[in-house]
């Protein structure tokens, strides 16, 4: 965590305005997309820029342990999942399988395998829509560690423009959303919403 905290102060205003312009759907690839490249497949987890080289870069959930680390890349971490799952590459490389489900709708429970591996321990998914604190409501871009403090927290990007921040924190980007949409809370006061029939969606 020391070498983490390095990183991110030694970010200047202008690296990390840099770093939040960059970070987009790079070949319209999006956080929940199921991706191919050569023999191995796996979920994109992470879609931008990283600190161990430059370009922006594709960091995949493989299904099988055939990737190089666990989200992480010399201290620094930009998904989180089982070691050896993770693998970085550029979207030149990959081939896609199927769009994210958060592109459509939330994602309807039973559907494949979750996409994060807090999901059965905290009940509710990347892309799937939740209930925080004064009945604010969004959908999961990212459950894992922080930098900004200890736990495990869920970042939501709001349906209003009650949250906190754009999905980054003190210079480290976990998800992008527009600001001021995205807010971090303790994924156990995080709560998955109700369902609702299309008439009552708003």
């Amino acid at each position: 965590m020391a070498s983490n905290s390095r990183l991110s102060r030694a970010d200047s205003k202008e690296s990390v305005l840099s770093l939040t312009s960059c970070v987009s759907g790079i070949g319209n690839w999006q956080v929940g997309d199921r991706a191919r490249i050569d023999h191995r497949s796996g979920t994109v987890a992470y879609v931008g820029p990283t600190k161990f080289a430059p370009g922006e870069w594709i960091g995949l959930v493989l299904d099988e342990p055939l990737g190089k680390n666990d989200g992480s890349v010399q201290g620094y971490r930009y998904f989180t999942c089982n070691p050896e799952h993770g693998l970085f590459c550029k979207s030149s490389k990959l081939d896609r399988i199927l769009l994210s489900p958060s592109r459509f709708k939330s994602p309807t429970p039973g559907d494949g395998e979750p996409l994060s591996p807090y999901a059965a321990e905290y009940g509710f998914d990347l892309g799937e829509r939740v209930v925080v604190s004064g009945g604010k409501q969004g959908v999961v871009r990212f459950i894992g560690e922080t930098e900004f403090a200890q736990g495990v927290w869920a970042g939501i990007e709001l349906e209003q423009p009650l949250g906190k921040n754009d999905g980054s924190v003190q210079g480290k980007r976990y998800f992008t959303c527009k600001s001021p949409y995205g807010v971090f809370v303790p994924a156990s006061k995080t709560q998955k919403a109700p369902s609702q029939t299309p008439g009552k969606m708003k």
